[in-house]
Order: C-alpha cells, then structure tokens, then sequence
C-alpha cells in the first residue's frame, strides 16, 4: 500500500489502534493463557481494570461467573489491551 495521499500526494500518517479486545482463554484450562501472552506485550498493566469490569457484569448483566475470569489489561504504547 502506498503512503501517499491519493488526492494531495502528501504523506499519510500511519494507522493507528487505540483498543485492542480480546475475547475467550482467561478460564482456568491448560490452554487458557490469555491472560499472560497479554501480561507478556503489555507495557504497563492495568491491574484494577478487570475486577471493576467482572464486579459490573456480574452486578448490571447478572454474570456471577464473571469474577471467574483471569483476564489481564493494559496499554501497550498508546493502545489499550483488554481481555474480556
């Protein structure tokens, strides 16, 4: 792909991600490693991020089984890494 600007010719900057979600393998299965492939890229974690969001699924969607969830987040340079 080209960089350049079809209409200007100026350049274009490059693409960028602000929320990466990521869903399934935060359970408690042998391959259930979700959670730490995300600790692995992050660049800082965000450790109380998903016990606020399991406490709120399990209160507003009634998800009991929500505090189940291993789920990591985090930023990874200015993108936002989530497992749901």
């Amino acid at each position: 792909a080209s960089s350049h600007d079809e209409e200007g010719g100026g350049e274009r900057p490059p693409p960028r991600c602000d929320l990466v979600l990521t869903t399934g393998g935060t359970g408690f299965a042998p391959r259930d490693v979700t959670p730490e492939a995300t600790a692995a890229v992050l660049d800082r974690e965000s450790r109380g991020l998903m016990p606020w969001v399991s406490a709120e699924c399990a209160a507003r969607f009634r998800q009991p089984m929500a505090s189940l969830s291993r789920a990591a987040a985090g930023v990874k340079g200015r993108t936002v890494v989530a497992n749901l």
